[in-house]
């Protein structure tokens, strides 16, 4: 699995440089400061909130959280506080960013790995009962054997194809193999972990 992404990586250095507010409205814009006192636009990002939307633009796609807080230092809070890898991230930025493909990046390197993990727990279940590999695990197999042309989510698409070809029900357990958070998705959250830690440090 991947290595989830640091703030140490990003944005640690990062500080406050703009904020506007307006009632039910915020926005904040971030960059680093150079050691001469000056700003740096290298990987700057500004994150908005308003009408229950968490928007953040930068060097790289932008994203939206939606179903947040009304008020906008709270929503900052609502998405800044959650752990980084949450699931509940993701799916508030799926229904903001317009769905699951527009956050999420797709390799086959990825996809042997989850299936390498799939047939590893289907193969610990066979031992502990005695039993035939199921059609699941050969057909998991198969598709692990695979080698598409393709690295991105076609060729997972393919890898998907070849293991519902040996098994019909495959598709409940194999619609996300390969499937990894988009990086921009990523440096979004850490973001707005570092505005938040940012406003929390203010108002201590």
């Amino acid at each position: 699995m991947d290595t989830p992404m640091t703030e140490h990586n990003h944005f640690t250095d990062h500080r406050i440089k703009q904020h506007v507010s307006a009632d039910g409205f915020g926005s904040w814009l971030l960059q680093r400061v150079h050691e001469d006192g000056g700003w740096d636009r290298t990987f700057w990002v500004r994150i908005t909130a308003a009408d229950g939307l968490l928007r953040v633009t930068g060097d790289f796609n932008p994203i939206v959280f939606a179903h947040g807080p009304l008020d906008p230092v709270t929503c900052v809070g609502w998405m800044g506080d959650r752990p980084v890898g949450s699931p509940y991230v993701s799916e508030k930025a799926s229904i903001g960013s317009g769905g699951r493909d527009v956050i999420s990046r797709w390799s086959t390197e990825d996809a042997a790995e989850d299936i390498r993990e799939m047939i590893a727990g289907e193969a610990w279940h066979r031992e502990e009962h005695d039993g035939e590999p199921s059609r699941s695990e050969l057909a998991l197999r198969e598709g692990l054997e695979l080698r598409p042309d393709y690295s991105d989510h076609f060729g997972c698409l393919l890898i998907h194809r070849e293991i519902m070809d040996h098994d019909g029900d495959a598709w409940e357990y194999v619609g996300s193999i390969g499937r990894r958070t988009s990086h921009a998705l990523e440096l979004a959250h850490l973001a707005v972990r570092r505005l938040w830690s940012l406003i929390s440090e203010e108002s201590s």
